[in-house]
C-alpha cells in the first residue's frame, strides 16, 4: 500500500490534487439541485469547501446575484461544462463522477472511476466519449460520460511515464485538434512528493486512443494547463517544487507539439505559479505562492513575457485558490480570507477591482467555472 501526502499544510488547497491513499472507498455526494435555483442565464459555477464538506453556487451574470448551496459535493473537487450538463469531479475519497442539470442543478446521474483512484480532470472528445485522468492511476480511463453508469470504453496505459513510487501522476488535461494533452507531474510520492525532475504532456490520439508522442517540459509538477486561441499556444503553469523559484508558464506550439520555452519564469513573477488565465495576447493572469505561503494575483504580458502587475490583488496568508473569465471581460477570484471570504470581481482590462466586498457563496470558494447556455 503506498500513503502519500503534502506534508506542508498551508499548500492544501492547491494539492488536494495530489497523491492517494489507495485504501480509500466510494462514497455518494448527495445532490439538494433542483429546489432553489432555475438559472437560465450565465453564469460562474462555484465549487464551495471548507475542507469537511462541499457545496456549490452560481454568480448569474452580469448582475451578480448569488444562488448558494445547490447541491452537495466533495470537498475536494473539480468541474467541467460539456452541453448542458455540469461535471463534478469528486476526488480523492469519492472518486466519481457527479452530473448537474445546469439550469436547476438536479443530479442527474453520478457513477465511480475505481476505489481510491482519485481522479483529476475529465476531458471531452463529444456527447459519448470522454478521458478521465486518474492520479493512483497508470491507467488513463475512457467513458461514455453521457451513459448512467459510466460505460468504461477503454484505457490508455501510461505506465511508462511512472517514476520510482510506480505512478506517473496524470493531473489536467485539454482535446485540442483531436489530441489529448495529459500533464504527466511524475512525483514521488515516497520523498515527499518532490518532483523527480522530468515532467511531460503526453498526446494521446482521441480517435484510436493511442499515445503519438510527448513533450518533455522544460520545468517539472505541470500544475494548470490552458489554450490561448489568441497566442494559438497551451500554456502550462509548472510549480516545480514549492517555495521555490525553479518553474514559470511554458508555451507549447500545438501545430508541431514543440516547446517555445519558458513565456516568463518564476523569478520574475514573485513565486510559485499554479494557475492561469488569458485574457488576451498580450494580457494574462496568475495565482502566485511566495516562500512565505502568501497567494496573490498578478498580471502579465504573455507575448512578451513581462510582468504588468506584480499586485493585482494581495490580501496575505495562503488565500487565493483559483480565477476565471467570462465573455465579459471579468475576471472571477476566489478569495479564503477567514473573517470575509467569498468571490471578486475584476476588470481585466485595467485591473480595477469591481466588487467593494467579495460576493458570499456561502462556504469558502475553491473553485470557479464560467458556465454558458
Amino acid at each position: 500500500m503506498k500513503f502519500c501526502r503534502i506534508v506542508l499544510i498551508f499548500l492544501i488547497v492547491l494539492v488536494l490534487a495530489g497523491c492517494a491513499n489507495l485504501d480509500q472507498s466510494d462514497s455518494e455526494s448527495n445532490s439538494s439541485g433542483g429546489d432553489s435555483a432555475y438559472i437560465t442565464n450565465d453564469y460562474v459555477f462555484v465549487l464551495t469547501s471548507d475542507y469537511s464538506t462541499g457545496s456549490c453556487s452560481a454568480i448569474q451574470m452580469p448582475n451578480w446575484k448569488v444562488d448558494s448551496d445547490l447541491a452537495l459535493v466533495h470537498s475536494d473537487a473539480m468541474v467541467r461544462q460539456y452541453g448542458e450538463e455540469i461535471y463534478v469531479v469528486n476526488r480523492l475519497g469519492q472518486d466519481n463522477i457527479m452530473v448537474l442539470d445546469s439550469y436547476d442543478f438536479g443530479l442527474q446521474r453520478q457513477f465511480s472511476v475505481g476505489n481510491g483512484t482519485n481522479p483529476q480532470d475529465i476531458a471531452f472528445v463529444d456527447a459519448n466519449k470522454a478521458f478521465i485522468s486518474r492520479y493512483a492511476s497508470n491507467q488513463l480511463l475512457i467513458v461514455d460520460p453521457s451513459s448512467d453508469d459510466g460505460t468504461e470504453l477503454d484505457t490508455v496505459n501510461l505506465s511508462a511515464y511512472a517514476d520510482d513510487d510506480g505512478i506517473c501522476e496524470m493531473a489536467k488535461m485539454l482535446v485540442l485538434n483531436d489530441k489529448l494533452y495529459v500533464a504527466v507531474q511524475r512525483l514521488n510520492c515516497d520523498s515527499g512528493s518532490s518532483p523527480v525532475g522530468d515532467s511531460y504532456l503526453v498526446i494521446i490520439d482521441c480517435l484510436t486512443n493511442e499515445i503519438i508522442g510527448d513533450i518533455q517540459l522544460i520545468g517539472s509538477n505541470p500544475y494548470d494547463l490552458v489554450y490561448s486561441a489568441a497566442l494559438d499556444q497551451i500554456l502550462v503553469a509548472e510549480v516545480g517544487n514549492w517555495t521555490v523559484t525553479d518553474g514559470g508558464i511554458e508555451a507549447i506550439d500545438p501545430n508541431n507539439d514543440t516547446s517555445l520555452g519558458y513565456i516568463i519564469t518564476e523569478t520574475t513573477l514573485g513565486g510559485d505559479c499554479s494557475i492561469l488565465e488569458i485574457f488576451s495576447a498580450d494580457k494574462g493572469y496568475a495565482i502566485i505562492t511566495d516562500s512565505g505561503f502568501n497567494t496573490k494575483l498578478v498580471s502579465f504580458n504573455p507575448s512578451t513575457g513581462e510582468l504588468l502587475n506584480n499586485s493585482v490583488y494581495a490580501p496575505g496568508g495562503f488565500t487565493l485558490t483559483d480565477i476565471e473569465l467570462d465573455n465579459n471581460s471579468r475576471l472571477y477570484l476566489t478569495d479564503r480570507t477567514d473573517n470575509n471570504p467569498g468571490v471578486r470581481v475584476f476588470n481585466a482590462v485595467n485591473d480595477q477591482q469591481l466588487t467593494s466586498s467579495p460576493l458570499d457563496v456561502g462556504l469558502p470558494p475553491n473553485v470557479l467555472l464560467a458556465v454558458y447556455h
